[in-house]
């Protein structure tokens, strides 16, 4: 394989420095540091067996394949280059050794190994002095060149230790030098059930670093997450207020914990990260309900994003169950939305209609009219659609006339789709689902 290719196949594995070749342990080890024979192979283990090669030729019956005599041993490749048996039978010719590495298993001619992992060699050659790695690897990707690299970085790279000694002593810590050099060229003798069992005194070194760096970084992106600043919602408005005095039901202990701390976390100047879990039923909604009630009381939108239409149109219905008798204008956005509506919905949503809306009370206590009309209870014989567009029109002209801005800037409405957004525009139904004319879901209350 040529450097580029090479190098593009250890990218696609993360290695991309010297230290990183360091640090990509061995999924296992392989023991070539001793030869076998055919009589004492033991069934389902691999050994190494060496043996003078005789001939090779290709086989057509039952399939093609490569088949190599040497003495006492039979090699069987099924997929095989052209090169391999021009390499086999100058062995042959020239009196070379296979040193083959596999399962040994019966066969017609005798002992024999398929595709067995081999080394042309001459009589003589020395064994490997330690345990063979074997690493995790990608397509095309030899264990040779992989194995070749991990050792060119363990030799040119520093290994400083990381821990003072005192802390090894502590908690009767291995070197880090001493570790990887260890696990990456064992020695003839080591703990092979203790190397792979990953129980070794070099496995715990590993495994004591990586538990140190995987909390050095969550505490690392905890203070960059401290750093960021949000707006802080009191979480104490008058919505939420009315929220709990008409809600139907009371909340459970452990509903009322976990809204205390969303809420909690709302009021501080950094943004939420909380991740709220709970089984079907258990009254997550409502939580994020009152989440969303918190920001809309303090001038903000909210957005409740679910993974499916259904189960979006499904906390719409709940929403506007909840949230319209106290004035909260509820939409339903979704994929079906054509592109013009879309960008009405993506203008609706931007910040400046966030930042002017004010809650009910605020609105009725500045004596503000057009505002007070979005928020206005809906006439018995008036659809809910139709009042909310046409309530929503008005306000919007108005407060084109006091601005001197074009009212027809603003008059459109963004139809319903997820995900289903609390703030201060009307909410429509939309098209149904895929997009079809008159598939709109019923208005909540209207049946």
């Amino acid at each position: 394989m040529k450097g580029a290719g090479l190098e593009g196949k250890f990218q696609k594995l993360g290695l991309r420095r010297g230290f990183d070749f360091i640090l990509h342990l061995p999924l296992r080890y392989e023991d070539e540091t001793v030869l076998g024979t055919a009589e004492n192979a033991v069934p389902g283990e691999p050994l190494q067996i060496e043996a003078r090669v005789e001939r090779a030729a290709i086989a057509y019956r039952p399939r093609r394949q490569l088949i190599v005599h040497a003495q006492g041993l039979v090699l069987r490749f099924y997929n095989f280059y052209g090169s391999q048996l021009k390499q086999f039978q100058r062995a042959a010719e020239q009196g070379l050794r296979v040193r083959a590495f596999g399962e040994l298993r019966g066969g017609w001619f005798g002992a024999e190994m398929v595709h067995p992992r081999y080394r042309i060699v001459n009589e003589g050659e020395p064994l490997p002095e330690a345990l063979t790695p074997v690493y995790p690897s990608t397509a095309q990707l030899p264990q040779r060149e992989l194995r070749m690299r991990v050792l060119q970085a363990l030799d040119s790279e520093p290994l400083g230790d990381t821990l003072s000694d005192e802390m090894r002593a502590r908690y009767g810590l291995a070197g880090f030098a001493e570790s990887v050099t260890l696990l990456h060229r064992p020695p003839p003798g080591s703990d092979l059930g203790a190397l792979a069992g990953r129980s070794h005194s070099a496995w715990r070194r590993m495994k004591f670093d990586e538990l140190l760096a995987q909390q050095l970084s969550m505490r690392f992106a905890y203070r960059a997450r401290r750093a960021r600043r949000a707006p802080k919602l009191p979480g104490d408005g008058p919505l939420l207020k009315a929220f709990f005095e008409r809600l139907p039901f009371k909340l459970t202990r452990s509903q009322s914990l976990a809204a205390g701390e969303v809420l909690r976390d709302l009021k501080m100047p950094q943004p939420m990260q909380r991740l709220l879990q709970g089984d079907v039923g258990s009254g997550k909604t409502v939580v994020a309900a009152i989440a969303c009630l918190a920001a809309v009381d303090a001038g903000w939108q909210a957005a409740v994003m679910a993974p499916t239409e259904i189960l979006s149109e499904q906390h719409w219905h709940k929403f506007h169950e909840w949230l319209a008798p106290l004035g909260v204008r509820i939409g339903w956005l979704h994929g079906g939305l054509r592109k013009k509506e879309k960008r009405a919905a993506a203008e609706a949503a931007s910040p400046r209609w966030s930042q002017s809306w004010k809650p009910p009370a605020a609105r009725a206590e500045a004596g503000a009219p057009a505002e007070a009309a979005r928020a206005a209870p809906r006439s018995s014989g008036e659809p809910e659609v139709a009042q909310a567009a046409s309530s929503a029109r008005s306000a919007t002209e108005a407060a084109g006339r006091r601005r001197g801005l074009t009212a027809r800037l603003r008059t459109s409405r963004p139809r319903p789709g997820p995900p289903a957004r609390c703030g201060p525009w009307p909410g429509r139904c939309g098209r149904g689902s895929r997009g079809r004319p008159g598939n709109r879901p019923p208005a909540p209350g209207s049946g």
